[in-house]
């Protein structure tokens, strides 16, 4: 395998295109076909995080991220720890989800993720 790394950070927010050429000690070429991606090395920012506590916590997450993928959480307070999704679409930079916590005290990091990977962490403390 052939591990490298490229510092794209001067083109965050534009497309660039690409493509690999190999050549053997025996001097073979082959290249790959040309490949267009937009450049994206910035992680998603959490404007505000609000909830309110009904029937279940109802969370409204103001984010600005332009290649949003996914918010999910993970209550640190259960045994069993898993992230559960919140939401894969926002409407107008908004995420907004009711979520079922059981009456106690819930440690939750809430993340936000991009499409390159990028991601912004928040931790909220939610008493039922």
């Amino acid at each position: 395998g052939c591990l490298f790394g490229i510092n794209l950070s001067n083109y965050n927010g534009q497309e660039i295109e690409y493509n690999f050429t190999v050549t053997d000690k025996a001097g073979n070429k082959d290249e790959s076909k040309p490949t267009k991606v937009k450049v994206d090395t910035t992680p998603p920012i959490i404007n505000s995080i609000n909830y309110s506590i009904k029937r279940s916590v109802e969370f409204k997450i103001n984010i600005t991220e332009l290649n949003f993928d996914e918010a999910t959480y993970i209550d640190n307070s259960e045994g069993r720890q898993k992230w559960k999704t919140l939401c894969t679409k926002l409407k107008d930079g908004i995420c907004e989800k009711s979520v079922s916590l059981k009456e106690g005290s819930h440690d939750l990091t809430i993340k936000v993720t991009d499409l390159a990977g990028n991601s912004a962490q928040r931790k909220v403390l939610v008493i039922v």
